[in-house]
């Protein structure tokens, strides 16, 4: 095998190895921010809560927990329309997702 073509192999293997860490770091970040969301939810502190959630859901976007945590902090803050954008986007995302189709109503009722 040449060098060069070695050398080429072997930085392809190291960015391949560092997108890996990078991504699993990042999930990591996605998840700490979500769990502190929800202790902040639970703790009633909803601006925290929605700001970690939005944290949570740059890195995590495919999790529909991270945005329904979303739509009920934005709820529980009175901002009913980014409350229910929140929401819409878990239903037109998710459209397996039961919660998504419930919950808003839940709040409403």
């Amino acid at each position: 095998m040449s060098h060069p073509r070695t050398l080429s192999i072997v930085a392809l293997t190291g960015c391949l190895l560092l997108n890996s860490v990078v991504g699993l770091h990042a999930q990591s970040d996605a998840e700490t921010a979500f769990q502190n969301a929800r202790a902040a939810y639970q703790a009633e502190q909803f601006e925290q809560a929605r700001d970690l959630a939005r944290t949570a859901s740059q890195t995590d976007a495919k999790n529909p927990d991270v945005w329904l945590l979303v739509g009920k902090s934005h709820f529980q803050l009175g901002e009913l329309d980014q409350a229910l954008v929140a929401w819409q986007s878990v239903i037109l995302t998710f459209p397996g997702c039961q919660t998504a189709w419930w919950l808003p109503c839940s709040f409403f009722s």
